[in-house]
């Protein structure tokens, strides 16, 4: 006989361990199925489910994700403490991020033991969160392989701990996220690592071909669009225009706008079979080149026309107070050199049924600018700044030293949204 103390020790332990399997492979928010051929379908309460993400909303900023339509949000790493409170509160489902070192900040992958110590950490993440019914996937890294030189034992690890994942939380997806989608990352995924079940892609412009691209290098099996935005500044097929001087030309929040709606219908609603839905880039503000190329709002929370664009396409109705639209803003000389002291003007055409308020300021073009989304340091502000409105537009005298600068406009309405706009300029 068992004697009552121990009796009432294997009993608790009994219901711990049934606990642990009810939360791991139950009662999830989002459910999954594996097809015969390799492709993810997502469910919630038995019914599709597509996601209509975001990256990094901030808390300014959840408010406006759920009233547009949004249902996930994508994190990297740490930041999943604090953000659990707003999606158990919101209902949301999470892709996971479990972070991965980079070897071009100086991680290595043939080195065994800091390997061993990272998978430890990563087994403890999951072990920590796989509990949590909002968590719908695993993510491997963020482009871990860009700019890498040694790539073999990094796509060699992720395999490695999509295993261990597996063995941890049998029920979810695993994915790894890429930089874009080449042909080589796309084939060193399938070679290294058939435990990854579905691919996580970034990419930035128009989606039109790649979709099909990945097919044709092999990839069969579904993929979500992890990040996407306005057009990259780094150059290349679908990227932003450069200048003479080599500085890239943004594109205003409007057009902006119109790229996030164009990129959902291209990589999301045009490709039912495989693509399993996406995370915009990014749902608050961030500096990056500029303080607002990828900013679908500004520092102080106010939404742009990338917010609308999204809340149309995921809930078919667009916002009552839609963002003020900017038609036309071009520097009227071309290229825009300039000499000390000169006027630039600019031509510009915008519409808002509600009154606007303008603000112009001058900024150095960014000195240092990081890779790979790396924390970059704000430009240099130009101040005092002289301006003023013309017929068509408004007119500002460049700064008294040469360089490479911007002027930026800002218009916005008492009731929290704003449209963006920049160009880049010379003074010689």
């Amino acid at each position: 006989m068992i004697p009552r103390r121990a009796f009432h020790f294997l009993w608790v332990l009994f219901c711990l361990g049934a606990s642990t399997v009810a939360h791991a492979g139950q009662n999830l928010l989002i459910t999954s199925e594996r097809l015969s051929d390799g492709r993810i379908v997502l469910k919630k309460s038995g019914k599709p489910f597509i996601i209509q993400g975001a990256n990094f909303p901030s808390e300014k900023t959840m408010e406006a994700f759920v009233e547009a339509g949004g249902n996930a949000i994508r994190t990297y790493n740490r930041e999943i403490e604090r953000f659990m409170p707003a999606i158990k509160k919101h209902q949301l489902a999470v892709l996971l991020g479990l972070h991965l070192k980079r070897e071009r900040q100086g991680f290595n992958y043939r080195d065994q033991v800091a390997v061993n110590a990272q998978f430890e950490e990563i087994r403890a993440k999951v072990r920590r969160y796989k509990h949590e019914p909002e968590v719908m996937m695993w993510a491997i890294g963020n482009e871990a392989e860009l700019l890498a030189k040694d790539t073999e034992p990094l796509w060699r690890e992720i395999n490695r701990i999509a295993i261990m994942i597996r063995e941890e939380d049998p029920t979810r997806p695993i994915l790894t996220v890429m930089a874009g989608s080449t042909e080589k990352n796309v084939r060193d995924v399938i070679e290294f690592c058939p435990a990854i079940d579905l691919l996580g892609i970034n990419s930035y412009g128009s989606a039109k071909e790649w979709p099909n691209k990945i097919k044709e290098y092999g990839w069969n099996k579904s993929y979500i669009l992890t990040e996407f935005g306005s057009q990259g500044f780094w150059g290349g097929p679908f990227c932003a225009k450069i200048t003479s001087w080599g500085a890239p030309i943004e594109a205003t929040s409007t057009e902006k706008g119109e790229l996030y709606l164009k990129t959902w219908q291209e990589a999301v609603i045009d490709q039912p079979q495989t693509s399993l839905g996406a995370f915009a880039f990014i749902w608050q503000h961030k500096q990056e080149r500029t303080h607002t190329w990828f900013s679908m709002f500004t520092p102080e929370g106010e939404r742009t026309a990338a917010v609308d664009a999204l809340q149309l396409a995921w809930t078919g109705k667009p916002p009552a107070l839609p963002a003020p639209r900017i038609d036309a803003f071009s520097c009227t000389r071309e290229p825009a050199i300039f000499s000390v002291g000169e006027m630039l003007e600019i031509k510009l055409s915008w519409h808002c049924e509600r009154p606007l308020t303008w603000h112009v300021e001058i900024r150095e073009e960014q000195r240092d600018p990081s890779v790979g989304g790396d924390p970059e340091r704000p430009s240099m502000i130009i101040d005092p700044v002289l301006w003023e409105k013309t017929d068509d537009g408004f007119q500002v005298q460049v700064p008294n030293l040469a360089g490479n600068y911007r002027v930026f406009l800002t218009l916005r309405t008492a009731d929290g949204t704003a449209a963006l706009a920049n160009v880049p300029f010379q003074v010689r």
